[in-house]
């Protein structure tokens, strides 16, 4: 007798399990790649470089705003304080981040909209910048992701140590950076609807979710006395007029470019062609974020990632249209609408793959475009390439005069790339747009090197400086930044007309 070998379903579903893990390893590595480019060829910026000066300066300098970021750098500077090695650091927390998002999506809607997402997240330039920055955001939007995952399984098996987790990731989460908090706004509602018949697991959830409460309480009360005025006067976008017509059209506006910068071109528009390019490329997104809900049965847990998505947008938006413009406020809510486009990208795929493969081809050279302009022009504040060419060409006893908003902190900043032995004092923004407060400077020196931020008229500046000074030399460093082009950081070299004779 001779026994048939039956066919094994064995090989198959091995190759199922690991096809999805190797297409993950794959966009790890690009994120890797992609996060390490470069890394340390551009300067740190005035934030950046106020990043390193708390971490320095612990523990006198932390604060119960954001202290869990500066503890953790300090501990990472231990081993090097080059900038390469300390914007390493976002580069961990983000290439984590790609990670997350596929198990997010994976649990949500299936591991093809898991691997989308996390092939989004890695190409995304606006994800890269941050994590190309020594600053707290991507770590923010890691630790994000971490507690909605964790909230995921509690959803669907609610066991203390499912429920401990989230509001582990959540309490760190809001250590990192406080305006995170209001993703747990988004969380109440999940756990309320679902759990909405069942009191004893809304009690279990209701005990977890006042710890995260108390311990944002000290974040909070910092974060209002120490701050009250300053995300209006970072913003990046001017509020225009007292007309709600006005601020509806410019609200529309805002949230309609959101998903290209999120996904492709976080930039100005370098043409009015490219510019319309780019928005047939954003009104194809919203129309496959807009199939994902219209076809929210085929995926019934892609709600769960709409509010983590919609409330915090919503929740910055209404307290200050400065908060929903500025990007990287909102960063951490990014990754759940790059899942939410996912799905409507199976969604089209499943229905009619000439589409899809159409709306990949549009997103092809939209994303190609935008790391291009990431890689090749200089968009950080040049505080490296400033204080080499003072290095370059001070004396022994030359004044340093930085004029800037924050003018006790701001030097002091600075010493992370200069190492003379000059001093470098701060006045205010104000000195360079009335220079007249500079023959007030008490100075034993006939020279004065003075920054100036890019907010003057450099002309009329100068016709102010002369007066008093001769201009031996002005130099112009860049401090484009994503939402500017043309705009400079002014250094001027000044010798006393008394000195001169």
């Amino acid at each position: 007798m001779v026994l048939q070998r039956q066919p094994s379903t064995d090989v198959s579903s091995r190759r199922s399990y690991s096809y999805p893990w190797i297409a993950l390893i794959g966009i790890l590595l690009l994120a890797g790649v992609l996060n390490l480019y470069k890394l340390g060829d551009e300067s740190l910026w005035i934030d950046e470089l106020y990043s390193v000066y708390d971490a320095q300066g612990l523990p006198a300098t932390l604060s119960l705003e954001r202290p869990l970021y500066y503890i953790l750098l300090r501990g990472w500077m231990l081993l090097s304080t080059g900038d390469t090695w300390l914007r390493a650091l976002s580069v961990l927390f983000n290439i984590s981040s790609v990670f997350l998002i596929y198990q997010l999506g994976r649990r949500i809607a299936g591991k093809s909209i898991g691997l989308i997402s996390a092939l989004l997240f890695a190409l995304s330039p606006l994800v890269i910048n941050f994590a190309q920055m020594i600053r707290m955001y991507a770590m923010a939007t890691c630790l994000g992701l971490g507690g909605s995952l964790a909230l995921t399984h509690a959803l669907e098996q609610p066991t203390l140590v499912s429920m401990g987790w989230w509001t582990a990731a959540r309490i760190l989460m809001i250590g990192t950076t406080p305006l995170t908090a209001t993703l747990l706004l988004a969380d109440v509602v999940l756990i309320g609807w679902r759990f909405r018949q069942q009191r004893r697991i809304l009690r279990t959830f209701a005990l977890f979710l006042l710890v995260s409460a108390i311990s944002f309480i000290p974040i909070a009360w910092t974060t209002i006395a120490q701050r009250t005025d300053l995300l209006s006067s970072e913003s990046e976008v001017s509020l225009q007029s007292d007309t709600s017509s006005i601020n509806l059209v410019s609200d529309l506006k805002l949230i309609f470019g959101k998903l290209r910068k999120f996904t492709a071109f976080p930039f100005p528009m370098p043409s009015k062609l490219i510019g319309l390019f780019y928005q047939i490329y954003t009104v194809a997104l919203w129309c496959l974020l807009g199939i994902a809900l219209v076809h929210w049965k085929q995926f019934s847990k892609i709600r769960w990632v709409l509010l983590w998505a919609v409330i915090p947008s919503i929740c910055n938006l209404v307290a200050d249209e400065g908060l929903f413009a500025t990007d990287r406020y909102i960063l951490f809510v990014l990754p759940y609408f790059l899942i939410l486009v996912s799905a409507g990208f199976v969604t089209v795929w499943r229905w009619r793959r000439t589409v899809a493969i159409a709306l990949a081809l549009i997103y092809i050279p939209a994303v190609c475009g935008g790391l291009f302009r990431y890689y090749t022009v200089q968009d950080r504040q040049d505080w490296r390439g400033m204080m080499h060419a003072i290095s370059a060409g001070e004396r022994a006893g030359d004044r340093i005069i930085l004029a800037t908003h924050n003018p006790r902190k701001a030097p002091l900043a600075l010493l992370h790339y200069y190492h003379g032995n000059n001093s470098i004092s701060g006045l205010t923004s104000n000195t360079c747009r009335d220079a007249s407060s500079l023959s007030n400077v008490q100075s034993t020196s006939s020279r004065i090197w003075l920054i100036c931020g890019s907010d003057i008229n450099a002309s009329r500046l100068k016709q102010q400086l002369q007066s008093q000074f001769q201009i031996a030399s002005h130099q112009q460093f860049t401090n484009w930044g994503f939402d500017r082009q043309n705009d400079y950081l002014h250094l001027f070299l000044l010798v006393r007309r008394s000195n001169l004779y």
